[in-house]
């Protein structure tokens, strides 16, 4: 049986990004004045360590992807907060240097996937993978990556009540 999907690896160098994210805090207070919309129901996914070295090659074959994966999610466009119309499974590893994201996202119609290619940081008409690190655990703060499937990546932090951009929450863009 022939599977459709895209697979997308994201490493980031947790030490270094999260470091200097600390040194710079977000303002939470920035946004009080706007009305606050329901937060949806939080999504944990637990990390395991890495036992051997993550190899960054678009393949799911160490042992650290072998775990069950994570899903359920939900999606922001086109229908804001509603489950995901597409099943993407995710892990999450770690080792000394840097944390770890894999995701298999499938597709029902991989002929209809949406992949532009866009500058670095850019936010193009595309369809997105994208997770978000509360590293302070207050639920207000936090650093946000996304990638599409020609490769393009944009960073960027979640503060105070406004809602997250729309590659901010995963799911389905269609």
């Amino acid at each position: 049986m022939k599977r459709n999907a895209i697979v997308l690896i994201l490493i980031i160098a947790a030490a270094a990004n999260l470091a200097a994210a600390a040194a710079n805090p977000v303002n939470p207070a920035a946004d009080r004045t706007k009305k606050e919309t329901p937060a949806p129901a939080q999504k944990v996914i637990r990390a395991v360590r890495a036992d051997e070295p993550i190899l960054i090659d678009g393949k799911l074959d160490e042992k650290a992807w072998q775990a069950p994966p994570s899903n359920g999610f939900i999606q922001s466009d086109p229908k804001d907060g509603e489950p995901a119309t597409e099943k993407t499974d995710v892990w999450v590893a770690y080792d000394d240097k840097a944390i770890y994201v894999a995701a298999y996202c499938h597709d029902s119609e991989p002929g209809k996937i949406i992949g532009r290619l866009g500058r670095r940081d850019s936010s193009v008409d595309s369809d997105w993978f994208s997770f978000a690190v509360d590293p302070y655990y207050d639920k207000r703060t936090g650093y946000l990556f996304a990638v599409n499937p020609a490769g393009t990546m944009t960073p960027g932090t979640a503060s105070g009540n406004r809602k997250p951009p729309s590659t901010a929450r995963g799911g389905s863009s269609r």
